[in-house]
């Protein structure tokens, strides 16, 4: 039996894995207000992204300088 014989539900699946992280800035303190609450402050702002796709380099965007 091949591979395309077997029906869709048998058939192996590469899922990539990524990981990611954000570094925030805000005026409100995470800890004392909660994620909801520090999300939604007006000052709070996203200044980092990284991420990575399975075992591949670590890609980091800057959002101070411009945006996604």
């Amino acid at each position: 039996m091949k591979a395309n014989d077997l029906p869709m539900t048998a058939m192996p699946v590469h899922r990539q894995v990524m990981h990611c992280d954000i570094e925030t800035y805000s005026e409100t303190s995470l800890p004392d207000t909660g994620a909801y609450r520090y999300a939604e402050d007006p000052t709070t702002e996203l200044l980092l992204f990284a991420y990575t796709l399975d075992d591949e380099s670590i890609q980091v965007i800057d959002l101070t300088q411009g945006s996604l």
